[in-house]
């Protein structure tokens, strides 16, 4: 009895295509079948384009079978079934064995389908993905390479896959990068003219008014100006490192180490700052309040702040600062503004 995965009409165009090659692959296709697939084909110009590259990743799928990621993933599968048909040997039912089939099938499905968009990416007219979050909301996405994607509050990334490179750039606000690895196609993250450069690692960018921030937490990356990758320019970064610079061209970073819970608290809420600029501090309180706050002077600007924040409580931050610095606050229509008082100085 012939296992065929059936045809999900929702799923993408390039799901649909590892399918055919499955189908292709279990043996001659029935009349109807035959009919399906030519309709498949015929649909849409990409389809064919799509197929093909599917082909040559399936005929290629078998120079991996015996890879370490394909084995682990077996592994997983035969100690899954092996749990599930203990507790059906529990309660007196026989194994079954097409479930178990089916299962194994999905597992060189998911192989095959990383297989082929790692090695045989889109075309290079592509368009590139957008993933943006609104005031207030995170997101976290898994990528097509099986990288792990992390977008802070108001923040926007593009993700496209070349040839030989993922290539994302970083438009706004703040993003966590955890890298599939693939020393065959570096992942690449371009923010404020600088290109943070990684082949399996973890790592976030964040943009702050004129400020570029790198914060490595896992593995090495490599910063360099966008366009200039020479070794005269680029900076590499170690676990615990944090690279810091201005955006202009000019600007000199420099490297230092870096609060590495502070710099995860964003993602389970919490905003910490230590000497933070507090214009810098307020893009980041910003991400979470419909209600911007802004800065009135250069000196209120440059007021260090420290603490840790709930993020999305701006009252209680104006209430913080205002109590320990000599600040003040007004507001009017809707417009909040922090400006000093005539001495500034800690109260």
């Amino acid at each position: 009895m012939k296992l065929v995965q059936a045809l999900d009409h929702k799923a993408t165009i390039e799901e649909q295509a590892s399918i055919w090659c499955t189908r292709l692959a279990s043996g001659h296709l029935a009349p109807a079948e035959q009919a399906e697939f030519d309709e498949w084909i015929s649909a849409h110009d990409a389809h064919g384009e799509i197929f093909d590259r599917a082909q040559i990743a399936w005929r290629g799928l078998s120079a991996i079978a015996d890879s370490p990621e394909i084995i682990a993933q077996r592994a997983d599968a035969l100690e899954a079934l092996r749990r599930a048909n203990r507790r059906r040997w529990t309660h007196k039912i026989r194994i079954n064995w097409q479930l178990a089939a089916a299962l194994a099938a999905s597992v060189v499905m998911a192989a095959f389908t990383v297989f082929l968009w790692t090695n045989f990416p889109m075309s290079p007219d592509a368009e590139p993905e957008v993933f943006a979050t609104n005031v207030g909301e995170q997101q976290m996405i898994t990528l097509t390479d099986g990288s792990r994607l992390t977008l802070d509050a108001a923040t926007k990334v593009t993700v496209l896959y070349e040839d030989d490179q993922r290539v994302l750039t970083l438009q706004k606000g703040r993003a966590k990068f955890d890298v599939a690895k693939n020393a065959k196609r570096p992942f690449s993250v371009t923010a404020g003219g600088r290109t943070t450069v990684a082949t399996g690692t973890s790592f976030s960018v964040e943009l702050l008014r004129r400020d570029l921030q790198v914060v490595l937490f896992e593995g090495q990356v490599k910063v360099s100006r966008a366009g200039s990758p020479s070794s005269r320019q680029s900076f590499t970064l170690g676990p615990g490192e944090k690279l810091v610079t201005n955006i202009s061209p000019s600007a000199v970073p420099r490297i230092e180490q870096a609060d590495i819970a502070g710099a995860q608290a964003w993602e389970t809420g919490q905003l910490v700052f230590i000497d933070e600029p507090l214009a810098s501090a307020l893009v980041q309180v910003n991400r979470y309040s419909r209600t911007k706050i802004e800065t009135g002077d250069a000196r209120a600007s440059e007021v260090k702040v420290s603490g840790v924040f709930n993020a999305g409580d701006s009252r209680a931050f104006l209430d913080a600062i205002t109590e320990a610095y000599a600040l003040k606050i007004t507001s009017d229509s809707g417009r909040v503004m922090i400006e000093t008082k005539n001495t500034l100085s800690l109260k």
